[in-house]
């Protein structure tokens, strides 16, 4: 129901890797726990990512995060806390 997402491919995914590759988020998997360690986006804009990663928080290792830059230079997270996700944008301040 998501435009840039392959429904296709999402809807056939086996893996959380493959359901990751369908929103346009390569996940690199760790060969010996089997973990995915990294994720990259691999689209040109991103979408409705806080219902993915809402829907993934509970898995998700507390203290993770992943961490943007917009065009515009906005820096932003989304951080796990094991449970839910929550974005947080960057204040960045010169001294």
């Amino acid at each position: 129901h998501f435009s840039w997402v392959n429904t296709r491919d999402f809807l056939k995914a086996e893996t959380l890797s493959q359901a990751m590759d369908a929103w346009r988020w390569n996940a690199t998997r760790n060969e010996e726990t089997n973990a995915i360690e990294d994720i990259m986006f691999e689209g040109e804009k991103i979408g409705d990512e806080a219902a993915l990663f809402g829907a993934i928080a509970p898995f998700v290792e507390p203290g993770s995060f992943i961490e943007m830059q917009g065009e515009d230079g906005t820096i932003w997270r989304w951080i796990f806390d094991g449970k839910t996700c929550e974005e947080k944008t960057a204040t960045i301040s010169w001294d």
